[in-house]
């Protein structure tokens, strides 16, 4: 981007684990890569690591008017981070602050994943602790987004854009065996796929680049052991 496009980013992470922790960095290493090697003012919002779409997409909106309250800047979001950003937009809200978003393997149509995962912890569901967690699983299943959007990318005056991901074969040395199953399901049921989401449930906007890694190897994890996977140049070209 040119330098006068250089306003703050903020970074949204997704689930399964927080923005930070004491030995953990969600998108690991690349806050301090884009501002330190590109200049930019770097924000990453606090997301809890389950919840449902509205409760996250609060907290998320609470964040961005105390930090960037009245200032332009771009939107990189992860995930299902993706879904709680894009839900503030059919909101209508910050549409004159926002300079860009992009989504990186967001499920905006859900995931086989989701629902294999939901049947196997149902039992689950009837217990108070992990409401958070099955409430996140229930939503992520394929469809269950599809009724939240009714604005596409030519809606908005600012860009959007996506990035998306494939595991790159041989799958049993080029990921890790949290993902040997769920990608056969989706592919099975959703076509190419980086282990969590379907190349088509990320559709949004105008494709980057498609990538041969997982689904974790886009945010650098785990701790920057990405199978050979360059994760730093996913974002140096997103603001290219």
């Amino acid at each position: 981007m040119p330098e006068n496009s250089k306003f703050p980013i903020l970074l949204i992470p997704g689930v399964i684990a927080p923005a930070y922790g004491k030995f953990w960095e969600y998108f690991y290493k690349i806050p301090q890569f884009l501002t330190q090697e590109l200049g930019y003012k770097v924000y990453v919002c606090p997301l809890p690591k389950w919840g449902d779409y509205k409760t996250r997409s609060e907290i998320l909106k609470n964040f961005i008017q105390k930090k960037l309250p009245q200032q332009k800047f771009h939107i990189i979001a992860h995930s299902k981070g993706g879904v709680e950003a894009r839900y503030l937009l059919e909101q209508n809200l910050f549409l004159d602050q926002i300079a860009s978003f992009t989504s990186i393997s967001c499920p905006y149509n859900g995931s086989t994943a989701a629902s294999f995962f939901y049947k196997l912890f149902y039992p689950l569901k009837w217990l108070s602790y992990f409401k958070p967690l099955m409430d996140s699983l229930y939503e992520l299943q394929p469809r269950f987004y599809q009724k939240l959007w009714t604005k596409n990318e030519n809606d908005y005056s600012f860009p959007i854009k996506y990035v998306c991901a494939q595991i790159p074969k041989p799958i049993l040395f080029k990921t890790y065996p949290l993902f040997w199953l769920t990608s056969y399901l989706i592919n099975k049921n959703e076509g190419s796929n980086d282990g969590f989401v379907s190349k088509q449930s990320t559709q949004f906007g105008t494709l980057i680049a498609e990538y041969k890694t997982d689904h974790i190897g886009l945010i650098g994890q785990f701790y920057g052991k990405t199978r050979g996977f360059s994760y730093i140049e996913v974002y140096r070209k997103i603001l290219d």
